[in-house]
């Protein structure tokens, strides 16, 4: 009888997988005080994002966890004006957008903001 809970346990957490992010173009806004926007591409095959910021800065983010309403994603700049730039981005998708608080660390101190992500639209699926 221990395979039939195993069976129903495996077969519940099959259904509660999240629909995955859609690839492609990120429409980003980061405030924190000073606007600065930016371009994500998202690769769901690595779970990154090739990022470019318009003040110059480009980094490959991370998407740490996503559970079909919030999400984590992290960045380490590793050259141009923000080289050493650590930060965490969290958001909740909330139809075509992502919001939420982002936290930028560097060696010596930090600083909050918000983001926004506007999503790229889904494709349809084939019948």
């Amino acid at each position: 009888m221990k395979w039939a809970g195993w069976f129903l346990l495996s077969s519940v957490l099959a259904v509660a997988q999240p629909a995955p992010l859609p690839a492609g173009s990120w429409s980003v806004t980061e405030n924190s005080g000073s606007v600065v926007h930016g371009s994500w591409s998202f690769v769901p095959a690595s779970s990154s994002f090739e990022a470019r910021w318009f003040n110059g800065s480009a980094a490959r983010l991370r998407l740490e966890s996503w559970d079909g309403t919030r999400l984590r994603i992290t960045r380490l700049d590793t050259s141009g004006p923000t080289a050493g730039l650590r930060t965490v981005y969290e958001g909740r998708k909330n139809g075509s957008w992502v919001e939420g608080q982002v936290t930028w660390y560097w060696p010596g101190g930090a600083r909050q903001g918000v983001w926004t992500a506007r999503l790229p639209e889904e494709a349809p699926e084939s019948p």
